[in-house]
């Protein structure tokens, strides 16, 4: 094994430096897909966050060769015995209806059971040494990290080193089925009387170290649905009317509400929301499965922020495709220092923070004049972070990042904007009814939160714009003389 995976690492090493050398980054990435899809469990599970993100920020069609990627996992073979090792005391209680799981993931499997003779329920169990397995994958797994980058391949601007490291300890908390049990039973208690979002019911006293038990939850899996609208190319949204009686575009919806305004009001959420986590049930109702990626919200001085965001992807999606406002947003959120610093520089300039994305925007050379209707259209498709990418080629030579503390919700985001996206859903369909109903209820519950931007001191305003313009001097020196000339002139709005 050792020597299979030195040979890949130099494999793929030497195809980097070809990547970096002939900027061929798209045939690399490709090859880096191949190679961790082949070896399956945890390295699948990294490609998977990854293709979320490449999918979201470069707007890329998602196929069924994406989805083998979440579900694709060899049987643990566990006898009925070591089964019943596992769940302990409890096994008198519980009868398998098959040694087949119904599921196998990167760390578990999951068998159908009957609780007391009656209660149809699931038992998820820990592969054994698995933690001690992911251990020694994890540390292969940050030097193929370091050679995806030193090939020059970012997904949406976020360094993919720091991905592993929010990676890593999200593989720490998934094999922690004490902590996975009460997120479960926790998400369990605030939606059980939801009239759409359907948690399982998690047996406390069935659950250890190893294995979870919770109600067995029916309907179809969102990834069948996907198989079947990518494969089959079926109307998916027919089939859920026809033998569900369910509104599927709705459903979906109301999950993204409601993930949403967890995030912006203080409450974890769900973090991993791919279609195999999913299911929808008639009458309605959508659930949602695998409590091991706990998501964090926002926090409180994030919360404005992420707002602005949400009522400027509102608009975009409207059709109103402004990119001083998707740079402005985009820049108080992921860039919140740096947006601090510009906001309380042209403050004492007694200038609006406006007409430093208005000079951003012509400086970089956006120009929306000669865009046709069929590709605005497309834009609103994909989103405004693939449009950004489109427009300047990649927004990394820009000096354009995304910087979040806690990347579990970061991934939660991009998964669900994915799940929309594999289920055929965007625009009207997708998240432009949830933002525009969401935004309003969050500035009522918490006015506080949105009383104004707080000032930094000029010197120290003027240090983090300047740290910036260096580092964009490497990478964009005219865009850099044009800023630092209009920072110099109190932002005046001419950048000839």
């Amino acid at each position: 094994m050792a020597v299979s995976r030195n040979r890949t690492m130099i494999d793929l090493g030497v195809k980097a430096v070809r990547s970096r050398a002939f900027r061929g980054s798209d045939a690399f990435f490709d090859e880096f897909v191949e190679t961790l899809t082949s070896m399956g469990g945890i390295y699948a599970k990294f490609l998977q966050g990854i293709l979320l993100g490449y999918s979201v920020s470069r707007g890329k069609k998602m196929t069924s060769r994406h989805l083998d990627v979440f579900e694709d996992n060899p049987d643990p073979h566990f006898s009925t015995e070591d089964i019943a090792r596992a769940i302990g005391e409890g096994s008198s209680r519980l009868a398998l209806t098959s040694t087949k799981p119904l599921g196998v993931g990167s760390y578990s499997a999951v068998y159908s059971a009957v609780l007391d003779d009656n209660i149809p329920v699931v038992v998820k169990i820990l592969r054994p040494h698995i933690k001690e397995e992911i251990t020694v994958d994890l540390k292969f797994l940050r030097k193929l990290a370091y050679i995806f980058r030193f090939a020059g391949v970012k997904v949406a601007a976020v360094d993919i080193v720091q991905f592993y490291s929010s990676f890593k300890k999200a593989c720490v908390k998934e094999t922690d089925f004490v902590a996975e049990t009460a997120f479960a039973h926790e998400m369990y208690l605030r939606y059980k009387d939801h009239p759409t979002l359907v948690v399982p019911k998690t047996y406390l006293e069935l659950c250890n170290e190893r294995v979870i038990v919770q109600e067995k939850i029916e309907g179809v899996s969102a990834k069948t649905l996907v198989e079947a609208r990518l494969k089959d190319k079926e109307d998916i949204k027919q089939l859920t009317a026809r033998y569900y009686g369910t509104d599927l575009v709705n459903t979906v919806r109301v999950l993204s509400y409601e993930m949403f305004y967890a995030f912006m009001s203080g409450k974890s959420f769900h973090g991993d929301l791919h279609p195999g986590n999913v299911r929808i049930l008639p009458g309605d109702k959508i659930a949602i499965l695998d409590f091991g990626i706990k998501a964090e919200p926002y926090a409180p001085n994030v919360v404005a922020a992420a707002v602005n965001k949400l009522e400027s992807d509102a608009l975009f999606l409207s059709g109103d495709i402004d990119p001083v406002r998707i740079l402005d947003a985009h820049f108080r959120l992921y860039m919140a220092k740096l947006y601090q610093s510009v906001d309380s520089l042209l403050t004492y300039y007694k200038k609006d923070v406006r007409d430093f994305f208005e000079a951003l925007v012509k400086a970089m050379g956006i120009e929306l004049g000669d865009i046709s209707e069929k590709k605005k259209k497309h834009w609103m498709h994909v989103g405004p972070a693939a449009m950004l990418n489109e427009l300047l080629k990649g927004s990394e030579k820009f000096g354009i990042e995304v910087k979040i503390r806690d990347q579990t919700t970061t991934r939660a985001i991009s998964t669900q904007f994915s799940l929309l996206k594999a289920l055929g859903m965007s625009g009207e369909d997708g998240l432009r009814p949830v933002y525009e109903k969401l935004c309003p209820r969050i500035r009522k519950e918490q006015p506080e939160l949105f009383s104004g931007t707080k000032k930094m001191l000029p010197d120290l305003a003027l240090e983090n714009v300047y740290n910036w313009l260096e580092s964009l001097t490497s990478t964009n020196p005219e865009l850099a003389r044009k800023l630092r000339k209009a920072l110099n002139e109190g932002t005046d709005k001419q950048l000839a």
